[in-house]
């Protein structure tokens, strides 16, 4: 009798899209998503010296870190003259699945050498709830 084992099929980079206000964002080279929790410690004499927590977060948060080749300069030009850095993200991924939110931005930064592409990297944080939708 055989097994036949399956194989998942990954997820490349290039297929999770990410969009600020609805908009794709070019240039995308690299993206990430980073869940946190922040957890009360709860240890106490009856814990024989190991930490114990409370098993639900105090506080969950999101980061999003990313970066690319500037394409152009409206990512740039909306990060400095809009009044507020607050953003609508979305994250989609193959399957149609989603993460949803507002995020703060935290940092943008472009660098480039003379014969490189100029490259930009930033980090958003999550305000509020960020939700996940499952697609099909």
């Amino acid at each position: 009798e055989s097994t036949i084992m399956s194989a998942g099929i990954s997820i490349k980079g290039r297929q999770v899209l990410m969009a600020i206000g609805g908009q794709n964002i070019l240039g995308l080279q690299s993206k990430g998503l980073t869940v946190n929790n922040t957890f009360i410690e709860t240890t106490d004499d009856n814990a024989n010296g190991w930490t114990e927590f409370d098993a639900i977060p105090s506080v969950k948060s999101v980061e999003l870190p990313f970066s690319g080749i500037v394409k152009n300069l409206e990512m740039l030009r909306a990060i400095m003259t809009a009044g507020s850095n607050m953003f609508a993200i979305t994250l989609t991924y193959p399957d149609g699945s989603t993460v949803t939110g507002d995020f703060a931005m935290n940092s943008y930064t472009e660098t480039g050498e003379s014969n490189e592409g100029y490259t930009f990297e930033v980090s958003l944080a999550s305000s509020g709830a960020v939700t996940f939708t499952a697609g099909v």
